[in-house]
């Protein structure tokens, strides 16, 4: 028997080998699937972000490039029918009769109602004097009546006018009502009548239903906006809304973001009183020729959603074509990777047989190879035959020192916090045991006597600070618990866990101490022989 200890080649069930995996934290075939398959996603919906706020810029673009040209068209329209209106009036201004202040009032008045009866749309027309006299007019509406305060006046005397759209006044009486119940809206036109002499005597004055204004835009802005939705709202002089949605007609405009856009002409999708945004863009309008002439402004809205429709269905077929793409990439990414992985799968598939001590054969080597895996392969190859050169070392060196510890005539004992690990032959010898498992575990203590393990004990205490102490005698546990005469020498060492390796060599004294008796007794009688023979001689 051979009691050296437990068996150290004692080996756990082997697992299996590195196996192709879809979990990225155990394969670096889908950990590179994986990254060129995001890499694809994230391009791509790099790419669609960047589209996306190209196109809505160039959509924002756009919108404020139609409302440029919506209000240059609506303005030159709308500019052409005032000014044919204003040629009317102009042309009863320059009438010989009206300059020369020598026409009869019937005559004058007949010659408006047929400038009225022409153009319906105009619901009054009257002369006035210098003084602001009303001298003749259609219907014989407010003649002689004093408006020299009205602003058709004072500005028509110093040119051709256009005023804004306001509540009929002194003629809400005589006009009826629109469609909807309420007051028409009209809009002044006034030329100033100059005589031969170059004076300005009076003015023509026009008071024109704003509602043929209404009318004439919105047939101008209905293939528009059935066509994108887009809505129009035309702002007078003085901010009001004269054209647009009912909800905003005859009111100044309180929308926040709107001033921003009012005066930087610039674009921006806002919140009206609607739930949904629109994207919001202001051009200015001219209606008369002359720059002194009011400005008004054209705003042009249309609903964010249905503006950025194009844009969410190109960002939505972006998405889809990123996802395509991105599958495309895994499988490509996979097929490759797995091209790529194959050899470091068998290096794996290897290095795990070696792990547990199998005879393996490395896969082989292109004898031109010098990237990683080859490299890997060669460094692993070597790796092992110096481990199986170690290991032979190691075996042989075990097999030497186990010959020596079992073939001794004196017991060999190694304990780890003070529990016995090793006894040979000899040392179960001593102790009558057949088997070292017996003692594996015990306290070294217990090997002795019961009167010395005091001793023991301290023994031990000392080798905690001392390589080596001194020899020293005492009784150890023999056969059928009768106690033994021993010599031991203890020495101890921390190993690489950094804990205490106790040893004891123990030789058994009971010879020695039988031939020292013997020659003891053997001395007392030769002592004893000696004092009778001296007796007798004496």
């Amino acid at each position: 028997m051979t009691p050296t200890g437990p068996d150290p080649q004692h080996r756990p069930a082997e697992p299996q080998a590195a196996q192709p995996s879809w979990s990225p934290a155990r394969s670096v075939r889908a950990r590179f699937a994986l990254v060129i398959g995001l890499s694809g996603l994230l391009f791509a919906l790099g790419v669609s972000v960047l589209i996306e706020i190209n196109q809505r810029e160039q959509l924002s673009t756009a919108l404020r490039e139609a409302s440029l040209r919506e209000a240059q068209f609506l303005g030159q329209t709308l500019s052409l029918s005032l000014k044919e209106r204003i040629l009317q009036i102009r042309q009863v201004a320059a009438m010989p009769e009206v300059a020369s202040g020598m026409a009869d009032p019937g005559k004058l008045r007949l010659a408006l109602e047929q400038v009225r009866s022409q153009h319906s749309e105009l619901v009054w027309l009257a002369i006035v004097d210098a003084q602001g006299k009303v001298e003749v007019a259609t219907g014989t509406l407010l003649e002689a009546q004093v408006l020299s305060s009205q602003p058709w006046y004072v500005e028509g005397l110093k040119a051709a006018w256009v005023g804004v759209p306001h509540p009929p006044g002194p003629l809400a009486n005589h006009l009826a009502m629109d469609a909807e119940g309420k007051p028409p809206k009209l809009i002044d036109l006034s030329v100033p009548i100059i005589d031969y002499e170059g004076r300005t005597i009076g003015v023509v004055v026009a008071m024109l239903d704003w509602a043929s204004i209404r009318d004439l835009h919105s047939t101008l802005m209905r293939p528009l906006q059935e066509s994108s939705g887009q809505e129009s709202l035309l702002l007078s002089p003085l901010g009001e809304v004269t054209i647009g949605p009912e909800a905003y007609l005859g009111r100044q405009l309180d929308v926040p973001g709107l001033p921003a856009i009012l005066t930087g002409s610039q674009p921006g999708v806002i919140r009206w009183r609607e739930e949904e945004p629109y994207l919001t863009a202001a051009a200015g309008v001219r209606l008369m020729d002359s720059p002194d002439s009011p400005q008004w402004t054209l705003v042009l809205r249309q609903q964010a959603s249905r503006a950025f429709l194009p844009l969410a269905q190109a960002r939505q077929r972006m998405l889809v074509g990123g996802v395509l793409a991105t599958l495309f990439f895994l499988g490509v990414s996979w097929w490759v990777a797995g091209r790529i992985a194959r050899p470091l799968r068998t290096l794996a598939n290897t290095a795990v047989r070696l792990r547990h001590g199998d005879q393996v054969e490395f896969p082989p080597v292109a004898p031109h190879a010098r990237d990683e895996i080859a490299q890997l392969s060669v460094a692993l190859r070597e790796m092992d035959a110096a481990m199986r050169s170690q290991l032979q070392q190691l075996h042989s060196s075990a097999t030497r020192f186990r010959a020596l510890i079992d073939t001794t005539p004196d017991g060999i004992v190694a304990c780890r916090a003070e529990a016995i690990t090793l006894i040979n032959r000899a040392g179960l010898s001593m102790t009558g045991e057949r088997e070292a498992a017996s003692w594996f575990g015990k306290p070294l203590v217990s090997l002795f006597m019961p009167e010395v393990r005091g001793g023991i004990e301290v023994v031990l205490r000392e080798l905690e600070r001392e390589h080596l102490v001194s020899p020293f005698e005492t009784r150890l546990v023999g056969a059928a618990g009768q106690g033994v005469p021993v010599e031991v020498i203890a020495w101890a060492y921390t190993d690489d866990d950094g804990q205490r390796v106790k040893h004891m060599h123990i030789r058994d004294i009971t010879e020695r101490q039988r031939v020292a008796a013997e020659l003891d007794e053997h001395r007392l009688n030769l002592e004893a022989q000696i004092s009778h023979r001296t007796q007798e001689l004496q």
